[in-house]
């Protein structure tokens, strides 16, 4: 699906991509993914996998697409929580924080979205975003 992602886009002339990443392709200490971590839930892999698969053909591509994979945390999404339009960002590892931070909202993963759309600061990567 990325390959046809990307070519249907430079038919079309778009230039930008950015799509939502899964927070288990993030980094947990260098080359080490939260989908490698011992005892990672089989039940989980392969969907992890394939969003994997995704970032790797978006990274091989030669293609004039600019695209940013924006990833939330490993943990679920507050789907109750309002927008606050406050968010950091980082690389690609998962960005320290804890409870403290609380939870990503929906509302604000939008916003972190809307602003790589409108304003790119981040190109050709997978970047963090959390609370």
């Amino acid at each position: 699906a990325a390959h046809a992602l990307l070519d249907g886009l430079a038919r079309a002339g778009v230039g930008r991509l950015v799509v939502v990443g899964i927070g288990t392709l993030l980094e947990t200490a260098p080359g080490v993914r939260v989908l490698d971590a011992p005892g990672f839930p089989d039940e989980a892999r392969n969907f992890s996998l394939g969003h994997a698969a995704e970032l790797d053909v978006l990274r091989a591509a030669d293609t004039g697409i600019d695209w940013l994979m924006v990833t939330p945390p490993p943990t679920l999404l507050d789907d109750e929580a309002p927008r606050t339009g406050r968010y950091r960002a980082g690389g690609e590892q998962v960005l320290p924080g804890g409870e403290e931070t609380g939870l990503l909202s929906y509302a604000d993963l939008a916003v972190a979205l809307v602003d790589e759309i409108e304003n790119p600061k981040h190109h050709r990567t997978q970047v963090a975003v959390a609370p």
